[in-house]
């Protein structure tokens, strides 16, 4: 265990940061359950009324990314092997994203009659593997190869939150406008994410 932990060179520099930055913008700005599920709402019930359901999306989400980051972590110990392979799982996952973001048709007005509550919006999590293959594609690229331990591993959880809460919020404070526009251009639209998004994989993989 000792000699690991001396392999990891804990620096997470400005670089490594902004480069995360892009790549976790370009992963869950794209549409996804929550994204989609926001637009609709948005939409249909105005985005204050979803504030509850909103908290309980960033809450589910911070939970399950901090159980992640501990999961790659553990797994990085014992299997020191696993973070490269990983880190093609991770360009892999992207690759697939952008193929789902091409296809993707827009979000249909078939919400529930009744607004959704914080508890919903926490379980939804659960169910979200877009989000579970985020989090281990963040944390086996760019987060373990340059530090470890458990307070890097929240803090870090915190950071990729961040990206996916703003994300959340363009989507549901801009749904009243964005959904019928994204209907419209919904092509033009995926592709331009799934060009960004495979532009990403080459960054990961440190082909450009």
């Amino acid at each position: 265990g000792t000699k690991l932990c001396r392999k990891i060179p804990q620096i997470m520099t400005i670089s490594i940061l902004l480069n995360m930055a892009l790549t976790a913008m370009l992963s869950v700005w794209t549409p996804g359950p929550n994204n989609v599920m926001l637009l609709a709402l948005a939409g249909k019930y105005g985005a204050k009324k979803n504030i509850k359901y909103l908290l309980g999306i960033w809450t589910g989400c911070l939970l399950l990314t901090v159980f992640t980051g501990f999961l790659c972590q553990t797994l990085a110990t014992f299997v020191p092997r696993i973070q490269p392979v990983m880190k093609y799982f991770g360009a892999a996952y992207l690759i697939y994203l952008a193929y789902k973001t091409i296809i993707r048709k827009p979000p249909q007005d078939s919400t529930a009659g009744t607004i959704p509550t914080f508890f919903e919006g926490m379980m939804l999590q659960v169910l979200n593997v877009k989000l579970i293959v985020y989090a281990i594609s963040m944390y086996s690229s760019f987060i373990l190869p340059n530090v470890s331990g458990a307070l890097w591993v929240i803090l870090m959880a915190f950071y990729l939150v961040f990206f996916s809460a703003t994300g959340n919020l363009l989507w549901a404070f801009a749904g009243s406008f964005l959904k019928p526009l994204y209907e419209k251009y919904y092509k033009i639209a995926n592709v331009v994410m799934a060009i960004l998004l495979l532009w990403c994989v080459l960054r990961m993989l440190e082909i450009l």
